[in-house]
Formats: C-alpha cells, sequence, structure tokens
C-alpha cells in the first residue's frame, strides 16, 4: 500500500458519537447502555481522504483558461 503524504488526509469529528467515543443505546430491557462507538474505534475522529484539485489547463499550455 503507498504512503498517503500527511497533506492528504483530513481528520474530522464523527458524526455518530460526536466525539465522544462511546454512543449510549436502549437494551431489550429498556435500560440505556454505553457502547463502544463502531464508526471511529472510540478515537472520537474519523480520518478522510482529500482528492487533489484538478486543474484545467497547463500555464505553458496553448489550451490554458488565461
Amino acid at each position: 500500500m503507498a504512503k498517503l503524504k500527511l497533506s492528504q488526509i483530513k481528520k474530522v469529528i464523527c458524526s455518530v458519537c460526536k466525539g465522544n467515543g462511546y454512543i449510549k443505546a436502549k437494551g431489550f430491557d429498556g435500560e440505556d447502555k454505553i457502547n463502544q462507538c463502531f464508526a471511529c474505534d472510540s478515537e472520537g475522529e474519523v480520518y478522510e481522504t482529500v482528492s487533489p484539485k484538478k486543474f484545467i489547463g497547463h500555464a505553458n499550455s496553448s489550451r490554458s483558461i488565461n
């Protein structure tokens, strides 16, 4: 697997646990159960890769927009 540059990785707060690392869920008996977050593995952050910006033309190209 290729190494990703740090500029291509973005940290985002987990939308499931909202950064806490745990979630509350009702059990079958009606009581609140506290479980670890399954989306972020209880870290509170999710890592996303950022796609590089795409350029329409090159500065030396005759087909550039400028």
